[in-house]
C-alpha cells in the first residue's frame, strides 16, 4: 500500500480497487468492513471520519486484512464474526460461514411454532456447527415467552467448542451439545429434527468458488458422494417418529428428493424456497 495514501477515504478507495481487480464481488463493502475491524468501529462510522488520517497500528491492521481477503480469505474469518437472523455469530475455519438462505429455515420454524401455540418445545439440531441455528431459535422463542429445550449434535470437537463460545457470547442457557455421529442415531424423539447437513455433491464441490472450496471445512459442505446421504437417513427415519424436520438443501435437489420421498411414501411435506427464488428447505410434517 502506497505511503502516499494516508486518509481513511484514500485507503479505502485504493484497497476496493485492489479487491475488484481480484474480481472479489462487492470490493468496497469488503474494505469497509476489513477497515471497521481495524478500527473497531461500526461500518457506518467510516463515513463520519473519510478525512481521518490512520495511526500506524490501525494501516498495519488493516494492510494484514486486506492481504488475507487478495487471497481469498473469506471476510468473516478474517473479521471472526457475522450477522445472522439479527445475532452476532462468532466463526472460524472451523465451522460454515452463516448464509442468508439458512434465515428461511429459522423463520419457517419459528412460524410453526408460534401457529401451533406451543408453550414449550423441544428442538435437536444435527450438524450444529457454529450453532447459529440454535442461537436464532432460542433467543426468539425467549422473546415470545415459549421454553426451549434444544439440543446439538456435531462431530467436530472444534466446532462444539465455538458454537458453546457463541452460546455463551449471546446469553443462550438452553442449549445442550455433544459429539455424535448422526450415522448412528437410531431414533430422534424430539418434536422438530433441524439441519444444515453437506450437501454438495463432491463433482460440484471441486468447482466451487476458491473462498469456499479452500477455507471453509470440507466435512461440512460435502458428504463425498451425491450430496444425498444425510437426507436417507432423515427420510428412512421419519414414519418412526413424531418429529416435524426442518432440512436445508442443495438449489437443485428437489426432484431427487421428490423421487426419494416417494421411494419412503411420505406424502406430508413441502418444499420453501429462498430469497433467490431457489427451493431451500424441505419440511416433513406430521
Amino acid at each position: 500500500m502506497s505511503e502516499k495514501l494516508t486518509t481513511l477515504l484514500e485507503i479505502l478507495n485504493y484497497s476496493a480497487n485492489l479487491l475488484k481487480e481480484k474480481n472479489i464481488s462487492d470490493p468496497r463493502l469488503n474494505a469497509e468492513l476489513l477497515m471497521a475491524d481495524a478500527l473497531k468501529c461500526k461500518r457506518l462510522d467510516l463515513y463520519l471520519e473519510f478525512d481521518k488520517p490512520l495511526q500506524k497500528s490501525e494501516t498495519e491492521m488493516f494492510k494484514s486484512h486486506l492481504r488475507r481477503r487478495l487471497n481469498n480469505e473469506p471476510v468473516q474469518y478474517i473479521t471472526g464474526k457475522t450477522n445472522f437472523y439479527g445475532y452476532d455469530i462468532l466463526v472460524d475455519k472451523s465451522v460454515l460461514i452463516p448464509r442468508p438462505d439458512t434465515e428461511v429455515l429459522v423463520e419457517n420454524l419459528l412460524k410453526d411454532i408460534k401457529d401451533l401455540g406451543l408453550q414449550q418445545v423441544n428442538i435437536l439440531e444435527v450438524g450444529i456447527g457454529s450453532g447459529c441455528i440454535a442461537i436464532a431459535v432460542c433467543k426468539e422463542l425467549e422473546k415470545m415467552n415459549i421454553k426451549c429445550n434444544y439440543k446439538g449434535i456435531d462431530v467436530s470437537p472444534t466446532a462444539i467448542a465455538l458454537c458453546m463460545k457463541n452460546a455463551d457470547f449471546n446469553s443462550v442457557n438452553d442449549l445442550e451439545v455433544e459429539k455424535s455421529d448422526f450415522m448412528g442415531l437410531t431414533e430422534m424423539n424430539y418434536e422438530y429434527v433441524v439441519s444444515n447437513p453437506p450437501y454438495i455433491p463432491l463433482n460440484e464441490y471441486n468447482e466451487l468458488d476458491a473462498e469456499v472450496r479452500e477455507y471453509e471445512p470440507k466435512l461440512a459442505l460435502t458428504d463425498n458422494t451425491d450430496g444425498l446421504t444425510f437426507y436417507k437417513k432423515f427420510i428412512s427415519m421419519f414414519n418412526a417418529g413424531s418429529a416435524k424436520y426442518y432440512l436445508e438443501i442443495a438449489y437443485n435437489a428437489k426432484p431427487a428428493l421428490e423421487k426419494m420421498l416417494e421411494e419412503y411414501n411420505i406424502e406430508k411435506f413441502r418444499f420453501v424456497k429462498d430469497y433467490n427464488n431457489n427451493y431451500r428447505i424441505l419440511i416433513l410434517e406430521k
